[in-house]
């Protein structure tokens, strides 16, 4: 049931801490007489009210992010109700006159939840920001997704690290950029600063896409610590299905430190299950050929005095 004065705020996907763009006009956007048009008085850019039946999500391989829960949705529906929209859609035109939404997913489903509750025509159209079909490339679309999820949500850890992944991936197909003095600036730096990161959050976040999804899973329920994945992600995605199959009870933070990447699997095996292993170099050696036989006895004594084979 729908409640006419709801107690609990704006939910995540409605924070204030959204960028600039988002603001000045929002207090406005609650009354159901207004114009379909309006200007943001700080950005100069204009806000349209569309149909709800011309907004289609973005394709799943672009918006990978998880749904609101049913509870979180739950207060977003109330916010609405009882505040109006506090941020408008951002969305993109396209050529068969529907729009693509890219940041406001839950707004939007929100306002569809409380139209069919309700068959008020308020909440049949919401305010967008528009992109026109040849303003942006699909990439640029896709970044807009991915900035404004890392802006307006709480996202877990394997969903930041699917941010970063994908952000590389749209960087790398822009024009290289150069700093004031014409010099590369690395892709990682470039996200750092957008992100207000480290360059080392981005670079320990991308790695973690080297893990196999089981894995991913137990960061993301806290069994794994992002340094043990970190740590983890150099060894071979094959081993590290043969670890999980095989022992995923014992995989846990200390067991991971002492996993070394150019280790067999039998040396891994013994780690997993609390077994000492021992390190061994390869050694190479150069005798005249008259002290061959002398010099492999003394090997042989020395294997069997140590019980190495």
């Amino acid at each position: 049931m729908l409640n006419k004065t709801p107690k609990i705020s704006q939910s995540s996907d409605e924070n204030n801490n959204s960028a600039d763009m988002f603001s000045s006009v929002y207090s406005m956007m609650s009354a159901s007489n207004m114009a379909d048009v309006l200007t943001n008085m700080s950005t100069g850019m204009d806000i349209f009210k569309i149909d709800l039946d011309k907004l289609k999500d973005s394709p799943p391989e672009w918006n990978f992010y998880s749904p609101l829960s049913l509870k979180k949705m739950e207060e977003l529906v109330e916010s609405v109700q009882k505040n109006g929209l506090l941020h408008p859609l951002v969305v993109w035109e396209q050529d068969d006159g529907k729009y693509f939404i890219l940041s406001g997913h839950n707004r939007k489903k929100a306002f569809q939840i409380l139209y069919d509750a309700t068959g008020d025509e308020q909440y049949s159209k919401i305010f967008c920001y528009v992109k026109k079909f040849k303003d942006i490339t699909e990439n640029e679309a896709k970044e807009i997704i991915i900035d404004t999820n890392w802006v307006q949500r709480e996202l877990s850890t394997i969903e930041k690290a699917q941010s970063i992944y994908r952000k590389y991936t749209a960087i790398g197909r822009k024009q290289k950029v150069k700093d004031g003095e014409g010099q590369g600036i690395r892709n990682y730096h470039i996200i750092a600063k957008q992100y207000n990161i480290s360059g080392r959050h981005v670079l320990n976040y991308y790695k973690l896409n080297y893990l196999i999804d089981d894995i991913q899973n137990m960061i993301s329920e806290n069994k794994l610590s992002i340094k043990a994945g970190v740590k983890l992600s150099d060894i071979h995605p094959m081993t590290q299905k043969w670890m999980y199959d095989n022992f995923k009870d014992n995989i846990n933070n200390q067991s991971i430190f002492k996993i070394k990447k150019d280790m067999t699997n039998e040396e891994i095996e013994k780690v997993l299950l609390g077994k000492d292993v021992i390190e061994t170099i390869e050694l190479k050696f150069t005798i005249p050929v008259n002290l061959k036989e002398d010099f492999e006895n003394y090997i042989n004594e020395f294997y069997k005095k140590h019980n190495v084979s």
